[in-house]
C-alpha cells in the first residue's frame, strides 16, 4: 500500500522548489532533495507498524429473576369456624330528630324575625309647594293681578285666579279646582318647575245665572289640598 504521507512529502517538496525556482533562488532546492532522500531512506529502514487500538467491550451483567414466592401447599382438613356474621342494624330516627338543612332553619328564623318584628309607621307625607299669595282678579297684565275683589257682580265675562307658588322641589303639576256652591265645575292642571316664587294663574267664564258662593282650591301633584280662595257673585239687578 502506498503510504500517504509520503505522497503528501513529495507534493510538498515538489511546490518548494517550484518556489525557489519562481524566486531565482535555485540553490534552495538542492537542501530540499537532501532532506527528502533522508526522510525516504529513514521511512525504508524503520517503517512504523500500525497498531490496532483495541476498546474493551463490557458484557453486560445478567441478573437472575427472582423466585417466585412459594404458598403454602392446602391442607387437606381446612378449619371450620362456628361463629356466624350477624347483620349490622341501625336505630330508625324519629323524622322530628332529623336534621333539618342550614336553608331550611335561616330561612325560619327570618319568617319568624319578620312576623315578631313591630310594623314601622310610614313616614308623613310633606308637600314641597307654599302657596305664598292667591287672588281672584277681573284681569292679569304683565303677570300682576288687576280688578282683584272677593265681591264680583253677574256682569263679569271671566275671572281669574292668580297664585304664587315657593317649589322647593323637582318640576311636578298643580291644580286649581273650581267650585259653585260647593260642587265641582271645572279642573285646570298645569306643570310647576322648582322656584322660590312660581307666578301662574287660571280663568273660568261666568255665567250671569251663577250667583251665590265660589272657591278655587289649589292642589298639589299628590291632590293634596294647599290652598284655597273663596269669593262671590252677586246679581246686578238686586242691588
Amino acid at each position: 500500500m502506498v503510504d500517504i504521507s509520503l505522497v503528501f512529502i513529495t507534493i510538498a517538496l515538489v511546490i518548494l522548489i517550484y518556489a525557489a525556482f519562481r524566486m531565482h533562488i535555485p540553490k534552495a532546492g538542492a537542501p530540499l532533495v537532501t532532506i527528502y532522500f533522508l526522510f525516504l531512506l529513514f521511512s525504508w529502514f524503520s517503517p512504523i507498524e500500525k497498531q490496532q487500538t483495541k476498546i474493551p467491550m463490557k458484557e453486560p451483567e445478567i441478573q437472575p429473576a427472582p423466585a417466585s414466592p412459594k404458598f403454602p401447599a392446602k391442607t387437606a382438613n381446612p378449619i371450620i369456624s362456628n361463629v356466624r356474621p350477624k347483620p349490622l342494624i341501625l336505630p330508625k330516627i324519629p323524622p322530628s330528630a332529623k336534621e333539618i338543612p342550614i336553608k331550611e332553619k335561616t330561612k325560619k328564623k327570618i319568617d319568624k324575625a319578620k312576623k315578631t318584628s313591630p310594623n314601622q309607621p310610614a313616614l308623613p307625607y310633606r308637600t314641597t309647594m307654599t302657596v305664598r299669595d292667591i287672588q281672584i282678579c277681573k284681569d292679569i297684565i304683565n303677570r300682576t293681578p288687576v280688578g282683584t275683589d272677593n265681591y264680583f257682580t253677574n256682569e263679569v265675562d271671566t275671572l281669574y285666579c292668580y297664585t304664587r307658588i315657593q317649589n322647593t322641589g323637582g318640576k311636578q303639576e298643580l291644580a286649581h279646582q273650581w267650585y259653585y256652591n260647593d260642587q265641582l265645575v271645572t279642573t285646570v292642571r298645569y306643570n310647576i318647575k322648582t322656584s322660590n316664587i312660581y307666578r301662574s294663574w287660571t280663568r273660568k267664564t261666568i255665567f250671569s245665572h251663577q250667583v251665590g258662593k265660589w272657591r278655587v282650591d289649589v292642589l298639589d301633584s299628590a291632590e293634596v289640598l294647599i290652598g284655597s280662595k273663596s269669593f262671590y257673585i252677586n246679581d246686578v239687578r238686586v242691588n
